[in-house]
């Protein structure tokens, strides 16, 4: 609980440093936009029962904050072989930890945050907004940049056999050279729209689950960002 909070905290420590409105001059010189491939990297942050109960036994939030960052470097590394995911068998995905275990069943199902990203923030702008968007060929009034500084897996609470797909997104409009307009947005377990729970055997052995889970936070994530673009 504490560690979630810690987030919570960060996320409105940064959302306020990072914010800033597109003014009606600005918004009055762009009627089209073109949306740049999503920034983001493999780095997923894991805290699931594991990390919970290292934390309740004396480890404290330090420790329990390392321990999810090293299970996602332990993910990491396990897609650092070519071709590693192609020729993957049941009982090598059992013998992973789990944030392993999800990153391998991504590389290998080609599911994208990013692509998922993307394309969610495209869908929500053509409902809510009244700006194009153009094709990555095509001249625009101005570019939008989405960078996800993290993203993962967490608790609700200390104990739960469920986790819930979490992301941070950071969105910027440039025209030119000059910054028009940025916003945060973080999506944790407790946000209303995040009903994406699934046991962590779920999410390593059932790709449409993760996949579901994670193409609906990233939608979450494009329908908060694009409120202020109307």
């Amino acid at each position: 609980m504490k560690n979630l909070l810690l987030i919570l905290l960060t996320t409105l420590i940064l959302g306020g440093c990072v914010s800033h409105p597109l003014t009606p001059e600005n918004r009055a010189q762009v009627k089209t936009v073109k949306v740049l491939p999503v920034k983001w990297g493999k780095n997923m942050v894991y805290f699931g029962r594991e990390q919970a109960w290292g934390a309740a036994l004396g480890a404290g939030l330090g420790a329990g904050v390392g321990m999810a960052s090293g299970a996602s470097r332990v993910g990491t590394a396990a897609l650092s072989g070519a071709g590693f995911a192609a020729g993957m068998k049941l009982g090598q995905l059992a013998e992973m930890s789990t944030p392993a275990a999800i990153l391998t069943v991504m590389d290998a199902e080609n599911i994208d945050v990013g692509v998922l990203l993307k394309q969610g923030f495209v869908d929500a702008l053509g409902k809510t907004s009244t700006l194009k968007v153009v094709g990555d060929d095509e001249p625009a009034d101005a570019q939008i940049q989405l960078t996800v500084t993290e993203w993962g897996f967490r608790l609700t609470q200390g104990f739960s056999s469920v986790i819930y797909p979490t992301i941070s997104v950071i969105a910027q409009m440039d025209r030119g050279d000059q910054m028009i307009w940025r916003t945060f947005e973080t999506i944790t377990p407790f946000n209303g729209q995040n009903v994406y729970g699934y046991t962590p055997l779920t999410y390593r052995t059932d790709p449409e689950a993760l996949r579901r889970a994670l193409t609906g936070i990233t939608q979450i994530s494009a329908q908060y960002l694009v409120k202020e673009l109307k």
